[in-house]
């Protein structure tokens, strides 16, 4: 079950951790968590996304959606 980990420095920073995705899902929920903070009245500047290995893999849905 994918999960979303969310830590906070001493300094504010924010750091945002997916762990158990597959291809882009993790964008997609980290899109939702900014929406939902935005309506909080919260703004996430994004400053470094990186990608884990497990993000180039296709998920089952992708590949069913392209014919693969």
């Amino acid at each position: 079950m994918p999960t979303t980990r969310i830590m906070i420095t001493k300094e504010g920073k924010i750091i945002v951790e997916g762990i158990g995705y597959i291809g882009d899902e993790c964008i997609n929920d980290l899109q939702r968590i900014q929406q939902v903070l935005s309506s909080l009245g919260v703004q996430v500047n994004v400053e470094i996304q990186q990608k884990k290995p497990e993000a180039y893999i296709s998920s089952s849905r992708e590949v069913a959606e392209h014919g693969g």
